[in-house]
């Protein structure tokens, strides 16, 4: 008899781990999607997150923001019943990006020699770092660092503000 019942036992446990390898993982919601069925204000969320109210808007259009404003917003918009982390909610963070930057080095004086160069890196202090390897012939005084998040056009050239690094697997499609 109890190999009768470690049979069942053993069968009822394999069972289980195949219903929960073929199980889809729970895949993130969108802020937008959370917002048509718990609808919020973007000021007043803003203010509870102390956050500026284009950071959550930038939350539900899916730009990227900071991981501090994100886990703001979504602390203010937490419930007991509903706690809400970026582990639930798809959120486009910084950190997945690595943004555009224009390097400019210049002497000061003959601004026609100036060198300009487009670098993507996740910050300021990275894209100087970059910069300044790639610039060390140069002889020039000043550097010049600016964020283009949005991209430029040149023409009819486009380079794109952001290139994603990270793809997380359980939203259903990359940003």
């Amino acid at each position: 008899m109890p190999s009768y019942y470690l049979r069942i036992l053993l069968n009822l446990w394999t069972k289980t781990l195949r219903s929960e390898q073929t199980m889809p993982q729970q895949k993130k919601i969108k802020l937008e999607d959370l917002r048509k069925t718990i609808p919020f204000d973007i000021p007043t969320t803003a203010i509870q997150a102390y956050v500026s109210p284009l950071a959550v808007y930038h939350m539900i259009s899916g730009h990227p923001v900071s991981r501090e404003e994100a886990e703001r917003v979504l602390a203010a918009l937490s419930t007991d019943e509903r706690p809400l982390s970026l582990d639930t909610i798809d959120i486009v963070l910084w950190e997945d990006f690595l943004v555009l930057h224009c390097a400019r080095a210049t002497d000061g004086v003959n601004f026609n020699q100036d060198q300009f160069s487009f670098i993507y890196a996740r910050d300021e202090v990275h894209a100087r770092r970059l910069f300044y390897t790639w610039s060390t012939h140069v002889n020039h005084a000043h550097m010049y660092v600016t964020p283009m998040p949005q991209g430029i056009v040149i023409g009819t050239t486009t380079i794109p503000g952001t290139q994603q690094i990270r793809h997380d697997k359980n939203t259903e499609n990359p940003t």
